[in-house]
């Protein structure tokens, strides 16, 4: 009786590994501005503004900027941004092609609510700043 006991506890445990190496593995979906690498795109471009990665920036702009101005340029407008303070995101709508995400933002402990404007092109989420040759990423 021992016996079928250990079989029955062996047999279990080869089940359970087994559908667990069935599972298909996590994909990092590029596409839902929401969830982007375990954040949302937001908070991403944030953190890379932070700790001086422009260039990892302009990969997360959309075509539209990229065509209006050199990657040079690009990087000398994201360096000069002022985009270092503390957000969460909030909420977020769709606008036609669009998707709105509304950020909670902390600016000389001030609380204000900013818009940023994403679309998806070629299956992952861009961020479309309102005017960057101004300085200006938010809506």
């Amino acid at each position: 009786m021992q016996e079928n006991k250990n079989k029955n506890s062996q047999a279990g445990s080869i089940n359970i590994e087994s559908e667990v190496s069935q599972k298909k593995p996590f994909v990092d979906s590029m596409s839902n501005p929401i969830m982007m690498k375990g954040t949302n795109i937001g908070c991403l471009f944030n953190a890379y503004y932070r700790t001086g990665q422009t260039e990892r920036m302009v990969e997360l702009l959309d075509a539209k900027t990229k065509q209006n101005f050199t990657d040079l340029q690009l990087n000398d407008l994201l360096q000069k941004l002022d985009y270092g303070y503390d957000m969460t995101l909030s909420g977020m709508k769709e606008d036609g092609n669009y998707k709105i995400l509304n950020y909670t933002c902390i600016i000389h402990q001030t609380k204000v609510i900013k818009q940023l404007k994403v679309k998806i092109e070629n299956d992952s989420a861009r961020i479309c700043p309102k005017n960057l040759g101004k300085g200006i990423v938010f809506q």
